[in-house]
């Protein structure tokens, strides 16, 4: 299912993966509001104007647009004579334009893409994105070779038996899997038009309810799942342990029955996909029933381990690799929860000054990058060889690229005799008069960039004075702050002085640059 960031991107062309946007969609702590939307979208370059259309005229709507109805975002795509069309969760609906009336309130988004406009790290992003899906698929592909192997290895298009057993086996795959996403809260469209068939919200009251779980722990979709899994296997693999599979099947008919008589008395709803797989277990013995392959199996020792073994596997692998499964879904979802707590200015403000201040001015340290006169000033206790200084050098820059000039960072030099060349150079390079602003950056940035820049060579090459008087006295105020303060790890990052709080990144300060102005 696609969310309103991912229909907006698509509407305006703008290169993008689902990965990511994704990601910064379901984690994004103002994602319910239109205020949000235009954050998120200024992440791609994307320019949007925020606007309250008087007397809430529809006509005075562009397209695309995105408002906000009934506590929803939409985009708004196109009008007709009477009608509105709006791309939302599931895709395009038409809403009468008295009905879009009465749910507006009046407020809209107009976005407007350019040629620069492109997901941040795009090419790296999509790099991951066909990692993910190419591993994807070449399980499904080595899986089904695998079966394809089987299928003529055993001469199985030879026995229509066999061949039947298998097509309905893989149709109770496909349910299984479903009937799963739907158990662990993942929408799935093909799902919910299975599910509607008898009714609204049916699969998921039953799913939710405490028969869903043999002993309260396991999940029937999950022993259904591996059941029509294991049958598959034998069918293709192990062909002679089909009158054990034929058992089983008998064995389990029962709970079609158990399961048909709690929909219909106990819940008192239906559950269109559990029926679907109590047909198939019936399918499944009367394939067994017309085809002969009911029979009493022998019970040799090897045999009964073996189906033991192909039942068990499936069952396990897959019990195993669902919480897995189901925590990657659902951790964005969480973080989402978790940033709208943190987001809040006031749960900021209380855990920062919880933290103990430092006084940190120009008497301190002379190097600032940013708008001085920013109401956000973050501090940054730095070491110019340590690999983590030069990564949150970068997440600055990245920083700064949203922001702006909202906020100033100001760079303190912890260092000792090891680093002190390095720490001198920089220092350097920020007073010497003669750079410009832009080179002095420049320096900084191919210095944090890459490790080999670190070196004798590079610092003789700009001609900076390291021995200077000025920088002297700036490195000695360096040393002498941090030996006060004891701020001798790196990186640490302050902001007005306190101490960032645990559970907030330097990034986490875009969610205060317009507040904090």
């Amino acid at each position: 299912m696609k969310n309103i960031l991912e229909h907006i991107l698509i509407e305006l062309k703008v290169k993008h993966t689902a990965l990511y946007t994704e990601k910064l969609y379901n984690e994004h702590p103002f994602k319910d509001n239109l205020h949000g939307i235009s954050k998120m979208l200024s992440d791609y370059g994307i320019e949007s104007t925020t606007v309250e259309i008087a007397n809430k005229d529809i006509q005075s709507l562009e397209i695309p647009s995105i408002v906000n109805l009934g506590g929803h975002n939409v985009l708004v795509r196109d009008f007709t004579d009477e009608n509105a069309k709006v791309l939302w969760n599931n895709g395009e609906i038409k809403i009468l334009f008295k009905d879009f009336y009465q749910l507006w309130d009046g407020k809209a988004i107009f976005p407007q893409s350019g040629k620069e406009s492109v997901e941040p790290d795009y090419k790296e992003n999509l790099k991951k994105q066909a990692y993910n899906t190419s591993r994807k698929y070449l399980l499904y592909i080595v899986a089904g070779l695998l079966l394809v192997s089987g299928f003529f290895t055993n001469k199985l298009f030879m026995q229509p038996g066999l061949s039947v057993l298998l097509a309905v086996n893989a149709i109770g795959i496909y349910i299984g899997y479903l009937l799963v996403q739907k158990q662990m809260h993942i929408h799935n469209d093909r799902a919910d038009k299975i599910c509607s068939l008898l009714g609204n919200g049916g699969c998921s009251g039953i799913l939710e309810s405490s028969a869903a779980k043999l002993f309260g722990i396991i999940g029937w979709s999950e022993v259904g799942l591996s059941y029509f899994t294991s049958n598959i296997l034998i069918i293709t693999i192990f062909p002679h342990l089909l009158p054990y599979m034929a058992l089983i099947n008998i064995c389990a008919l029962p709970y079609s029955f158990w399961s048909v008589w709690y929909q219909k008395f106990r819940a008192k709803q239906w559950c269109t996909l559990c029926l679907i797989v109590q047909a198939l277990l019936w399918l499944v013995f009367v394939a067994n029933l017309v085809f002969a392959y009911i029979s009493l199996p022998s019970f040799a020792i090897a045999d009964v381990l073996l189906t033991v073994f192909v039942y068990l596997v499936p069952f396990l692998t897959i019990s195993l690799l669902l919480p897995v499964w189901n925590s990657g879904e659902h951790m964005q979802l969480l973080t989402g929860i978790l940033n709208k707590i943190k987001a809040k200015t006031e749960v900021f403000v209380t855990l920062l000054m919880g933290k103990p201040r430092y006084e940190v001015n120009d008497s301190v340290s002379q190097i600032v990058w940013g708008n001085k006169d920013a109401a956000i000033k973050i501090t940054i206790v730095t070491n110019p060889y340590c690999g983590y200084c030069a990564a949150m050098h970068q997440r600055v820059e990245k920083l700064f690229a949203k922001i702006g000039d909202k906020m100033s960072v100001r760079y303190v030099f912890a260092f000792d005799q090891h680093t002190e060349a390095g720490s001198k150079f920089l220092t350097a390079v920020y007073l010497d008069e003669r750079l410009t602003a832009g080179k002095k950056k420049e320096i900084f940035d191919k210095w944090y960039q890459d490790a080999k820049n670190r070196n004798d060579n590079f610092i003789k090459k700009f001609g900076v004075d390291i021995d200077s008087e000025a920088v002297k006295i700036e490195v000695e105020r360096h040393q002498q702050w941090c030996m006060q303060t004891k701020n001798y790890a790196t990186p640490t990052v302050l902001v007005d002085g306190h101490k960032l709080p645990e559970n907030y990144a330097i990034e986490d300060i875009i969610w205060f640059a317009d507040i904090k102005q």
